[in-house]
């Protein structure tokens, strides 16, 4: 009965692994998808552009001023992400990483190139940003330990509304780590999406996931970004087929297939 059961336990796990895998494939489609409509749509002036699916690239620039509450610095978006590290010390399980709280800014912003400005609205948009600042540490001294509390980290939890605190505050005995993903104020960025007419007087059109269903934002230029995007395509493909080939295997040989 027990042989049964583990066995059992492995086809299911191998189930799940197969799951994965197809997950990761079905991700790195829609990523080559979305690389191929980079390569493919024309970079437009901003003066010139049509509505429809278009692509500028050109300086952000605010419309509200907003502060990073953990870099300090000015920016149009940012996406603060803090972990927990829980320790796990049953017989099947392991200690991992867990997120207790995303921050982020999605404000309309402008940008500009050297023909004039129109206003970005990054509601329900992708981002393909790199990771800016990553901090690790203790927010609570513990005894015994030589690694003190890491006064970056409580400077930026003190900035935070109350309701995040106490989230925070659950696991202050944990060590935590807080990841940042930004573009800040000036920056030179990329946009694909929908170009239609700006609700406001001050510009003619707004970029937004419209009609098209589309918008990518990314701080890199188009060269580097297309690269980027087909070592992801790659390593998704490659990846979640062998996890699902993997997954395969051991399925078939737990059920004696072969």
């Amino acid at each position: 009965m027990l042989l049964m059961e583990i066995e059992l336990d492995a086809v299911c796990g191998g189930i799940i692994l197969f799951l994965i895998g197809i997950l990761i494939i079905f991700n790195g489609v829609q990523m080559y998808l979305t690389m191929r409509k980079v390569e493919n749509t024309p970079t437009s002036k901003i003066r010139s552009v049509a509505m429809g699916l278009a692509e500028v690239y050109g300086k952000c620039i605010s419309v509200v001023e907003q502060y990073s509450p953990f870099s300090n610095e000015k920016c149009v978006y940012y996406n603060i992400q803090v972990e927990a590290y829980i320790e796990r010390r049953g017989k099947n399980e392991s200690s991992s990483w867990t997120t207790i709280l995303r921050k982020e800014l999605r404000n309309v912003f402008k940008l500009q190139d050297d023909t004039g400005t129109i206003n970005v609205d990054p509601k329900g948009a992708e981002f393909n940003l790199d990771i800016s600042k990553v901090k690790e540490g203790n927010i609570t001294q513990k005894l015994l330990s030589l690694s003190g509390v890491n006064q970056e980290i409580v400077s930026f939890i003190n900035k935070l509304d109350k309701n995040e605190q106490a989230i925070i505050n659950r696991y202050k005995n944990n060590k935590i780590k807080v990841s940042e993903w930004k573009i800040i104020d000036s920056e030179k960025v990329y946009v694909l999406g929908s170009v239609e007419p700006s609700a406001e007087q001050t510009e003619r059109y707004t970029i937004k996931k419209g009609i098209e269903k589309m918008l990518f934002i990314s701080n890199k230029e188009e060269k580097k970004l297309v690269s980027k995007l087909k070592w992801g395509v790659l390593f998704r493909l490659i990846g979640g087929l062998a996890l699902s080939v993997i997954a395969m295997v051991l399925i078939f040989i737990k059920l004696n297939i072969f």
